[in-house]
């Protein structure tokens, strides 16, 4: 079973936890300056290394489910980030002063470390919680670049939202076509009629969907030997409504 967003941070702020107490102890245990320099570096790599994880985890998810169309998942993330925080200015804190006592320069924190993290707390969360963490932040002389900016819809919403504008229209002008079409031109549809109505039909429902309901479907349709079809999404579901509903345009009278 997959781990959740949520849950990776969660771990990622136990990971901390844990190589903030592994350091602490491997630091008593040290009696030289070469000891104590190493258990720096190798925690630092550590720590930009989770941070990394914590960062890519917010930017995939967005880019998956915006999180500006899910309030939920968005509350969710906001508190699991401002709980993964001051675990990792803690552990930066604690390298650095004893990096301090022993004469050993302190680590610097990249300008660009935490910036999804800051991009997202300044969209998403409290404006209380915001003006403590840029002040946290700020306090310990790291940058706050990603307070001044911050995260837009996805083009995945952009792109649902245009499907819809296109998609609803279209299918009440279908369904409008197909309950008093022939009342209006006094007559019944030809076969090519039917056809390019049952093509529009198939398409409107499709794109509407693919917007309104998650997930993927992917199709494989063979026309003949060596000849073959592959779609997927909106497409895929386009394909199965012309070819696979159950009437043909012949047996509609």
């Amino acid at each position: 079973m997959a781990i959740s967003g949520s849950d990776q941070i969660l771990n990622a702020k136990e990971e901390l936890n844990k190589a903030l107490k592994s350091f602490i102890s491997n630091f008593n245990n040290c009696n030289t300056e070469e000891c104590v320099s190493q258990l720096v570096v190798e925690m630092s790599v550590k720590h930009s290394a989770i941070l990394n994880t914590v960062n890519k985890v917010i930017a995939e998810l967005h880019e998956e489910k915006d999180f500006f169309e899910n309030k939920d998942l968005q509350q969710d993330y906001v508190a699991t980030v401002e709980n993964f925080i001051p675990t990792s200015l803690k552990l930066i804190d604690t390298i650095n002063q004893i990096a301090s006592s022993k004469g050993l320069t302190k680590i610097k924190v990249s300008p660009k470390s935490y910036t999804t993290v800051q991009r997202f707390i300044n969209t998403f969360a409290e404006e209380s919680s915001k003006k403590n963490l840029t002040k946290s932040f700020n306090d310990k002389g790291i940058s706050i670049s990603g307070f001044n900016q911050k995260f837009n819809k996805t083009m995945k919403t952009k792109f649902i939202k245009l499907q819809l504008y296109i998609g609803i229209p279209l299918l009440l002008l279908c369904g409008a076509i197909i309950l008093f079409g022939e009342l209006l031109i006094g007559k019944s549809f030809n076969g090519i009629q039917l056809i390019f109505l049952k093509g529009f039909f198939s398409l409107s429902i499709s794109i509407v969907a693919a917007s309104l309901i998650e997930g993927n479907v992917n199709v494989k349709w063979t026309l003949q030997t060596g000849l073959a079809i592959r779609a997927a999404g909106w497409i895929a579901v386009f394909l199965l409504l012309y070819f696979l509903n159950p009437a043909s345009p012949g047996d509609v009278h």
